[in-house]
């Protein structure tokens, strides 16, 4: 340890000496270097470790920024042990200095200091145990985004599903014909550029552009007109790809080739899936520069409505545009999350996209969380019944629905020595014979002289105690059998209650002086142990112990 540093500490020493709750000692040569610094030395010290100096007249008190920790409420006292790292104690030990010494860093005024953190606590409890209606709205997420969560890197196509009737022939779709009757024969035909397809024996036919159902017609009418005799059935074989365009706030923007079964949802997989900024609700088909079909995906996700999933033609455009607006709604309902919303919405159709309320739902007062038209946040509360659902929400707003109070109206508790302690249903006229009906619902060891109720007083809902026999109760005495009323404490005791432990006290030069439950089999060394250990202080050569005697009480 530094010179600098000795000196230091003797001077803080001196400085808080008429503070100090610990015994402080200095040699004579301690004192001798105190006295030959000068004040500035002893203020620049002092300074220097954070510590102020009293000057005369002042009040003698010692700041610190090292924290304070409540030593002796009762006393109204605040104090703390200066900190001394482990390499300068073992510096000490080996330079053969006295013992280490504990020095106050910060104290308060006994006059109101405890009484001020009393009340801080006090404040610091209310807050803790108060419960305001709130909700978390931290953890929302965008409402249907996830449905693209396992967009696949590629787009098969599909080759092995029904074609639909309205399906639409193009060049590269496979028919596959069937001829009977006078006539057996099968073959397939493809759609060539031109849309024709080479019929033998009766020339080009022109397909392109006709559903799979007029084609099936058409083949089999000229079949039956060139061909006497004979019958065509025609099925469809292998499936033309058509090239599409996604574009707008897609994952990956471009040009994608799919299915000619392939649907507008069906590209929006192929592309990604939409983007965080993309709308969900006005996703557009465009074909020639028209939008020919929008499609709402949250009816796609809400109801399973799929029917402006329509099939797509080549050259087909599927454009998402920037999200609308939008609203969230956290709290009691089934789906809390970040809506966007279509047109004119109220609070009802909200809720109603969140799937509906919870069982535990609050209806009595919601609050809506607004940017007005200054830039500020506002908010607006309102029942969730009548006019309330009716008001119509804003882009941006935030609606919490929050949760009935955890306050139960008509519980009684039995709690304590019994067998199925718990809340029990109050009823009118129970009593509380109805609540402990006999012995049998005791556990062992029940003490039976003494039970307690605690209630609710009317007026000021103060609690008051209610005190009974409960062997009295069970012996047919009518005087205990109270009359419960809503929210009542039952409390039924254990014998080891009102049994007083054995002491055994232990003081002197010890880590932790006091009194200490008596063990089985408890021996001088366990109490010393108990009590963390001598000091470094004490004398190894003797210790004294007193005993009380059991029946005269005299301590020999």
């Amino acid at each position: 340890m530094s010179l600098m540093h000795k000196v230091f500490k003797i001077v803080l020493v001196m400085m808080l000496a008429p503070f100090a709750v610990h015994a402080v000692s200095l040699t004579a040569d301690q004192l001798r270097m105190v006295e030959q610094l000068s004040p500035q030395d002893k203020a620049t010290l002092a300074q220097q470790y954070g510590v102020s100096v009293p000057q005369d007249g002042e009040s003698k008190k010692i700041t610190s920024p090292q924290t304070i920790q409540q030593r002796n409420p009762e006393k109204g006292v605040l104090e703390a042990d200066a900190a001394i790292s482990a390499d300068a104690r073992i510096s000490e030990q080996n330079e053969g200095e006295s013992a280490n010494i504990d020095v106050p860093i910060a104290l308060v005024d006994s006059q109101g200091g405890a009484d001020k953190a009393e009340l801080r606590q006090a404040f610091a409890d209310f807050v803790r145990e108060s419960k305001p209606l709130q909700v978390d709205v931290s953890q929302l997420k965008q409402f249907g985004y996830d449905l693209f969560a396992g967009a696949p890197s590629t787009f098969a196509p599909a080759t092995d599903v029904p074609v639909p009737a309205e399906y639409v022939l193009g060049p590269g779709d496979e028919l596959e014909i069937q001829l009977f009757g006078q006539k057996n024969d099968v073959f397939t035909l493809v759609v060539d550029r031109e849309g024709v397809v080479a019929f033998p024996e009766i020339g080009p036919l022109t397909l392109a552009g006709m559903s799979f159902t007029e084609a099936k017609a058409s083949i089999a009418q000229q079949v039956g007109d060139k061909m006497v005799g004979v019958s065509a059935s025609v099925g469809m074989g292998k499936l033309r790809s058509i090239r599409v365009f996604a574009l707008g706030e897609v994952e990956r923007p471009g040009s994608y080739t799919v299915s000619g079964l392939a649907t507008l949802s069906n590209a929006l997989f192929a592309s990604g899936g939409v983007k965080k900024i993309g709308s969900l609700r006005n996703v557009q088909l465009k074909r020639k520069g028209k939008v020919i079909v929008t499609l709402d995906l949250y009816d796609f996700l809400l109801k399973g409505n799929t029917r402006n999933d329509v099939r797509l033609l080549p050259g087909d455009v599927v454009f998402v545009p920037p999200i609308g607006k939008t609203a969230s709604i956290a709290g009691q309902v089934i789906r809390p999350a970040i809506y966007e919303l279509k047109g004119s919405v109220d609070v009802q159709h909200l809720i109603k996209l969140a799937g509906g309320f919870l069982p535990k739902v609050y209806h009595e007062e919601a609050l809506l969380e607004r940017i007005n038209k200054t830039g500020n946040k506002s908010v607006k509360s309102f029942a969730l019944t009548g006019k309330g659902l009716k008001t119509l929400i804003q882009n941006g707003d935030v609606l919490k629905v929050f949760s009935i109070l955890d306050f139960e109206e008509n519980p009684v508790l039995l709690i304590g020595n019994v067998k199925r302690p718990g809340k029990y249903a109050w009823k009118q006229g129970m009593q509380l014979k109805d609540l402990i009906k006999n012995e049998q619902t005791l556990l062992p060891e029940t003490f039976m002289d003494y039970g307690l109720i605690e209630r609710e007083a009317e007026g000021n809902r103060e609690p008051e105690l209610l005190r009974f026999d409960v062997a009295a109760l069970f012996s047919g005495d009518d005087k205990y059998n109270y009359t419960l009323k809503p929210r009542d404490k039952v409390f039924v005791f254990h014998r080891s209650h009102f049994r007083i432990a054995p002491q055994v006290e232990v003081v002197g030069s010890v880590q932790s002086p006091g009194s200490y439950a008596l063990k089985k089999n408890m021996k001088l060394l366990d109490l010393v142990l108990a009590a963390g250990g001598i000091n470094r202080d004490a004398s190894l050569q003797k210790a004294e112990l007193y005993r009380t005697d059991p029946i005269t009480k005299n301590v020999v």
